[in-house]
């Protein structure tokens, strides 16, 4: 595993944001994505930006691997 995220991350753009304390008794942690990031899926999907923001939602991907990822999937209202 630790060689297809480099493979994945050999290629990628950088930007490093700080972390922010959230909710109640701190039990979240949240940072920004890159506004390019949330344009390029709204693009791919066919959407504004505003369109995307409600339709989509971010899907973080996380294991023993050093890090996390993100990704958009579909709101599942309900």
């Amino acid at each position: 595993m630790p060689e297809l995220i480099a493979t994945i991350t050999d290629d990628a753009y950088t930007k490093i944001y700080r972390l922010r304390v959230t909710g109640r008794d701190g039990r979240t942690i949240e940072t920004s994505i890159p506004k390019a990031v949330v344009e390029r899926g709204a693009k791919k999907a066919g959407l504004s930006i505003e369109e995307f923001l409600e339709s989509y939602r971010a899907e973080w991907l996380f294991n023993d691997f050093g890090g996390a990822f993100v990704r958009f999937v579909p709101a599942v209202e309900g």
